[in-house]
């Protein structure tokens, strides 16, 4: 089966996530994705968040799959020299340096498109190139706070909470591999590389949705709502094995019919149209009479009753239920793949599925400088007097 990005090469130079997404997603299309690390202890993720798998970091297992590693010591004058070489036969750098870092280095975009004026730079840091803050360093939880994203996270009356996953981090991957995948496309029609700048804190705030426009047009200032925010047929409910989340929305009818309990709608304040407003203090009582209903059923129970009437309905799951979700396997979406020192591993694939250029995981995250034959004996050329010449001198 082809791939969409045969052909694509990706210098990839910085550690954590942000960054090395983008080898990740695009290197499941079908790029070849070379990672530049540090020669004595490569990416931090290497090593990082327990519990760590043989020793390994279980980030790193996740984002580094399907790349070659290389490690290089850019800070050497004649490190810098090879990158260049590399870059001379890429299509795409991605780094995610603090500001400054990389022209400290020689490395900057400018440098870089003297050696090959097609190249397309990625530039990933905390808050940009540009900008008065441009020279702070950050990570995933100071995007989340400084967005505003924190703020409208967790209960109204408790403190501002971190989101369960380094979200910011995955939503700026995300744009980070859209805006390549633009510049390699302009690239096609105008033979013109470029750079691209995007920050975490940009990438937060995008993810903040309508809630800009409320207060830019109506001034108004989200706060955090936690579940209190949806309505009170519009939550989770506890059962007696777990909990389901309900979504009746203007279906409450519907919902009250399920659960047997008509009555309610002989209340005086149950609207006779289902699009009319309805009392909050009612809709608290519609919602204390569900969760009576649930409290005495299994979550297999509540499921069967609501989807035969078509409620929307899912069961809170366990990251555990996630992934023995029947529907989720039947997708394909639990891939594997071998790995020498630590066996089968297994992870979540690319979810879009296409007909013809399906993403796939086809080699295991690598072991450090893993791949320092084949990129600088085959594709750079340098003889096995000269690589062991730059080990010696520690550049590699």
């Amino acid at each position: 089966m082809p791939k969409a990005m045969e052909g694509i090469r990706i210098l990839e130079a910085g550690q954590r996530l942000a960054g090395p997404m983008v080898g990740m997603l695009l290197g499941d299309l079908g790029a070849e994705v070379i990672r530049y690390e540090e020669p004595t202890r490569g990416d931090p993720l290497r090593h990082a968040y327990t519990p760590l798998i043989n020793g390994v970091g279980p980030y790193f297992l996740w984002t580094a799959r399907n790349k070659k590693s290389i490690t290089l010591d850019t800070r050497q004058k004649r490190g810098q020299e090879i990158f260049k070489e590399l870059v001379r036969i890429s299509d795409v750098v991605t780094e995610n340096f603090r500001p400054g870092t990389m022209a400290k280095w020689g490395l900057a975009y400018e440098d870089l498109k003297k050696v090959n004026s097609k190249i397309i730079m990625l530039s990933v840091s905390m808050y940009g190139h540009s900008g008065p803050y441009s020279r702070r360093g950050g990570v995933d939880h100071i995007a989340q706070a400084a967005s505003g994203l924190m703020s409208v996270t967790g209960e109204p009356d408790g403190p501002a909470t971190f989101y369960g996953i380094a979200l910011v981090d995955y939503v700026a991957g995300l744009l980070n591999t859209y805006a390549v995948q633009a510049a390699l496309y302009h690239r096609e029609k105008t033979g013109e590389g470029q750079w691209i700048d995007n920050s975490l804190f940009d990438s937060a705030v995008w993810l903040m949705e309508h809630k800009i426009l409320q207060y830019t047009y109506l001034g108004e200032v989200a706060w955090r709502k936690g579940s209190r925010g949806l309505s009170p047929l519009e939550r989770s409910y506890p059962a007696q094995d777990g909990d389901v989340f309900i979504m009746a929305g203007i279906r409450r009818g519907d919902v009250l019919t399920a659960i047997g309990r008509e009555d309610v709608k002989e209340d005086p304040r149950y609207p006779k149209n289902p699009r009319d407003p309805v009392e909050y203090e009612f809709l608290e009582m519609c919602g204390q009479v569900l969760a009576e209903w649930t409290r005495t059923r299994t979550v297999k129970e509540i499921m069967d009753t609501l989807l035969a009437a078509d409620i929307m309905a899912a069961p809170v799951n366990t990251v555990a239920d996630a992934v023995d979700d029947p529907h989720w396997l039947a997708r394909g979406n639990l891939v594997s793949v071998e790995h020498p020192d630590l066996g089968t591993l297994k992870f979540q694939a690319t979810p879009p599925k296409f007909s013809r250029t399906q993403a796939t995981v086809e080699t295991p995250p690598p072991r450090l400088g893993e791949h320092n034959q084949y990129v600088y004996g085959q594709l750079l050329g340098l003889s096995q007097e000269e690589i062991k010449r730059l080990k010696e001198e520690r550049v590699i």
